[in-house]
């Protein structure tokens, strides 16, 4: 099989899971760029593999799909050695780099839920057997066939095989959903008792304005949450030292995403979140007279 044909078929392979989803660019350092909006995997086929395959070996890109639909969870960075014990029979295993993987375990058509909540505690279940990294359940996917460029030389995403026997149903009876009802009971011992503690500022110091965190900000895109999140923190009267101490804290490998460029996007970053925030903020009073006297009229 030459080699053109098999990057094809393990593009393909995971493009099939997914009913609908975004073509993505990432250009390291420069951003992401929507290539092709709302394709399905037919399209993917006839129309778009070909272009994608040319550009991204002239422009060296890195090519992602960003699902519309929750038919997939996605396992990223699992942390446990021995996972393919948990692995199902349609699961498919892309290794993104030495030692890195990405799991698609695709759920049934009863599980795939519309429910935001119900998603984002079902992806917490899944990453708490993984050990993997918390991520929300549209995060994007590295398609394999490409290269990531992220490392020096790039490497060359391919799909693993893993000898794997477990059923779906099998694995969410028997090992999600204990860690379901559990994560369920915690959630109601919150809701009876919750803890009014304010989260902590910098150094310790308590902060009383603060109450969301950067994962709160985060639907897939790092970059954005960060931007979001500097936002919000400049409009409850951080510093700009506090705001840059928080984000280098609690953002999503930040270090390893602007390696060699740390500085200068924490410096745009910042700057822009922290004009936009002066620009738009309106004292609450102002704004709700305002709606008031329009709705008088």
């Amino acid at each position: 099989m030459s080699s053109l044909v098999r990057q094809y078929k393990e593009a393909l392979k995971i493009c099939k899971l997914y009913s609908k989803f975004d073509v993505i660019f990432l250009k390291r350092g420069k951003g992401r760029i929507i290539k092709f909006k709302g394709i399905t995997a037919e399209q993917f086929i006839y129309d778009v593999y070909k272009k994608l395959y040319c550009e991204h070996i002239h422009k060296k890109e890195e090519v992602l799909i960003q699902p519309h639909y929750f038919d997939c969870v996605l396992i990223d960075d699992p942390k446990l050695l021995d996972f393919s014990k948990y692995l199902t029979i349609e699961s498919v295993v892309v290794r993104t780099s030495e030692g890195k993987y990405q799991i698609h375990i695709p759920l049934p058509e009863a599980f795939r839920s519309y429910d935001p909540e119900r998603r984002r505690l079902l992806m917490r279940c899944f990453s708490e057997l993984f050990k993997s990294d918390r991520i929300s359940w549209n995060h994007a996917r590295k398609l394999p066939g490409f290269f990531n460029h992220k490392y020096n030389p790039p490497v060359y995403i391919e799909i693993v095989n893993f000898s794997s026997k477990i059923n779906i149903y099998a694995l969410l009876m028997e090992h999600i959903d204990p860690i379901w009802q559990r994560c369920l009971s915690e959630l109601e011992r919150l809701e009876r008792n919750p803890d009014t503690t304010p989260p902590e500022g910098p150094e310790g110091i308590v902060n009383t304005k603060i109450y969301r965190d950067w994962w709160s900000f985060y639907d897939g895109d790092e970059s954005r949450a960060d931007y979001r999140y500097a936002i919000y923190l400049f409009s409850r009267g951080l510093t700009y030292s506090e705001v840059k101490e928080r984000i280098l804290r609690e953002s999503k490998d930040i270090h390893v995403r602007k390696r060699g460029h740390l500085a200068d996007y924490l410096r745009r970053t910042l700057s822009k979140a922290q004009a936009y925030a002066q620009a738009t903020y309106e004292p609450p009073h102002y704004k709700y007279k305002y709606k008031y006297k329009r709705r008088a009229k």
